[in-house]
């Protein structure tokens, strides 16, 4: 119903040290929605959070060269079997190298 960064405004408003209830009614929506946005944003930077603090995996270097794009991987999404599935970077780079070698 409300575009994305109408959303942010709002939240950024709440996480800058707006009281939700004061943002919610400048912005002319429920002090309900706001929160549901703000748990929302609180719960990615969480979710990213814990992406970096998580143990890397060491790796050489693989064989085949990717070419440096704008867009920095940091995990993947699968699904595999109905579950979904998690990478990090580091696990995306060896599957590139396992599947390497079976293509030669």
């Amino acid at each position: 119903m409300y575009d994305q960064n109408f959303r942010n405004q709002a939240v950024k408003e709440c996480v800058n040290g707006q009281t939700l209830k004061g943002t919610a009614r400048k912005y002319g929506i429920s002090d309900a929605a706001l929160r549901t946005w703000v748990n929302e944003y609180k719960k990615r930077i969480a979710t990213m959070s814990a992406l970096e603090e998580s143990p890397k995996v060491e790796t050489q270097e693989p064989d085949i060269v990717v070419k440096e794009s704008i867009v920095k991987l940091k995990s993947v999404n699968v699904n595999i079997d109905g579950h979904d599935i998690t990478m990090a970077k580091q696990d995306v780079i060896k599957l590139m190298e396992i599947f390497y070698q079976f293509d030669k």
